[in-house]
């Protein structure tokens, strides 16, 4: 394997060939997965937390030296369920904020929509209500993910920069997996190239490596969804998120070994994310 993608970007690491996602038993990953595991069980004191998904170089095999640790990061998806969140009041989340010490400040009528980020998008109207909802909650669950962070990583000189994707999603509607999906189907060749990371991004999270929670019930209403659908137009939408995923976990390129771990069609889909509730570290 070249330590350089097919942009011509170095890559630091080599990541598994043999296994989609692995974490690599050398110390410093050990210790960040204990980290991961732990936030996970502190943040079920909030109702509105689902699930945290390890991505990126730790999910990857990647062995930790001591001088890389100085450099590399944790990337985790967290995900919030909207309709809990949003029987919340703004106020209960306010209290919430102020608890952890964030800022509550937000005027409910000047929230504005970041396309695409957190797989937040426009199209998806969301109330102004809503939308500050999501954002004091995000804002309340960074913090506690900081917190947690400055405390178990004592040494500052290989404490690493913890990159949550904090997404919000739900079963059905605005912010279900199918919404993305239609939403990744509109990108065209004018959509801007931020946009169009964004939206596979979003789209791919939910199909990460589990760490603890259980996204089950979203692939559920995900799958009954195709299952509504003419069985070939429903492969074709598989076939584009299976796309998604090798382009944003390998860069567009897998070998026969890892591509035999990524659904090849529906009925594999479903025996991995519904029979097997996706894949999990143990």
């Amino acid at each position: 394997m070249s330590e350089y993608d097919k942009g011509g970007h170095f890559r630091p690491f080599f990541e598994s060939q043999v296994e989609r996602f692995v974490v690599s038993s050398d110390n410093f990953s050990q210790e960040r997965l204990r980290f991961v595991r732990q936030i996970g069980e502190n943040l079920h004191a909030f109702p509105f937390y689902n699930c945290l998904t390890l991505k990126g170089s730790l999910a990857k095999g990647k062995k930790i030296t001591e001088r890389e640790a100085r450099n590399t990061d944790i990337n985790m998806g967290c995900f919030l369920d909207f309709n809990l969140i949003d029987g919340f009041t703004v106020e209960a989340l306010r209290d919430l904020c102020k608890e952890h010490e964030v800022d509550d400040n937000l005027d409910t009528s000047k929230v504005s929509v970041n396309d695409g980020k957190y797989n937040i998008f426009s199209s998806y109207n969301l109330s102004p209500e809503s939308l500050a909802k999501i954002r004091l909650a995000r804002r309340v669950i960074g913090q506690v993910i900081k917190e947690h962070g400055d405390m178990f990583f004592k040494d500052p000189f290989i404490k690493p920069k913890i990159s949550p994707e904090i997404a919000i999603i739900s079963e059905e509607g605005p912010l279900s997996i199918y919404s993305t999906l239609t939403e990744y189907e509109s990108l065209n060749e004018q959509s801007l190239a931020d946009q169009r990371v964004n939206v596979t991004r979003a789209l791919t999270l939910p199909f990460g490596l589990q760490i603890d929670g259980a996204l089950t019930p979203y692939h559920l209403a995900f799958f009954n969804m195709l299952d509504g659908l003419d069985p070939k137009i429903a492969e074709q939408k598989w076939q584009k998120i299976r796309k998604a995923i090798i382009n944003n976990e390998r860069w567009g390129k897998v070998n026969p070994v890892i591509d035999s771990q990524i659904p090849r069609n529906i009925a594999e889909a479903k025996d991995l994310y519904l029979n097997k509730s996706g894949p999990r570290l143990k």
